[in-house]
Formats: C-alpha cells, structure tokens, sequence
C-alpha cells in the first residue's frame, strides 16, 4: 500500500489449503501453503515462513481455528509467533467450563522489530479429549500475515 513517506512492504498473508491434523497437545508448525498476496516474494510457502530482507518494525498477525474430530472435544487451542527458531509470543484459548467445545479461534498480533535476516514462522498444539486435533484450512480460518510499519 503506497502513502506519504513510503509503502508498508514487504507483506504477505498466507493461509492453508485445507486442514492439519496434529498430534494431541504437541506444538508443531502450521503448514500456511498458500499466499493470498505476497509483495515482495517473501513468504516461503513450502517452509512457512517470512524472511523481511527489509529491516524495520512489522505489525504481524495470526488467526488460528483448532477443533477435533469428535463433537465437543477440544480443551484448549495455543497460536504462536516463532521468531528464528524461538517463541516470541503465544496466545492460548481455553474451555473453562464442564463443556468442551468443537473448535475455537484464536488470534494473536504484535508489532516486532525485524532485520533483514530475520523469519517468523507460526506454531500450534491443540488439547482434545478424545478425537484427533486439527487445524482448520481455508482463506478464511486461518492465516498469518505482516507488514512493515512507516513512521515508526
């Protein structure tokens, strides 16, 4: 996007082409395969991942839905920004009531000073009762996008 002072690239927001199943409670990387925009061909979608190549502050988001197989399984759905290799911040929905539910959404955002070097990848582990922990897929379920802030 192109304004006084600059342009807010590189960004990118990727999604899933369809679901991840994972194993119970067991952090792993969410395979975000498809690019809805990428403006400088910085998201990897087959390592998921985004290297800025441009140093500066980002506002970086992730919108997450976990569920279960089963109906009324999932206990509790945790996101996370990995920055190299590392968590950088997490955010976990949990049920807290005597009912579990069938899915839950989480969303996380921040803003974060990046180098040229630096890769944000995203995270997730899902705790079920019974049933198999899965990631939601589609454009409009989960996704993980960044761009760098001008001004700032």
């Amino acid at each position: 996007v192109s304004g006084v002072g600059g342009d807010n690239t590189p960004a990118f927001e990727a999604y899933m082409s369809g679901d991840q199943t994972l194993s119970n409670n067991t952090l792993t990387k969410v395979n975000l395969n498809t690019e809805r925009f990428d403006t400088d061909s910085k998201y990897d979608t087959s390592a998921y991942r985004f290297t800025p190549g441009v140093a500066g502050k980002y506002f970086v988001y992730i919108v997450g839905r976990g569920g279960s197989s089963a109906n009324v399984a999932v206990r509790t759905v945790n996101f996370r920004l990995y920055l190299n290799g590392s968590t950088r911040i997490s955010f976990q929905q949990s049920s807290y009531n005597q009912y579990n539910l069938n899915y839950m959404n989480v969303t996380v955002n921040t803003t974060i000073d990046l180098n040229t070097t630096d890769y944000l990848e995203t995270y997730c582990a899902i705790d079920v009762s019974s049933g198999t922990p899965t990631i939601t897929g589609g454009s409009e379920f989960t996704l993980f996008g960044a761009y760098k802030l001008i001004g700032v």
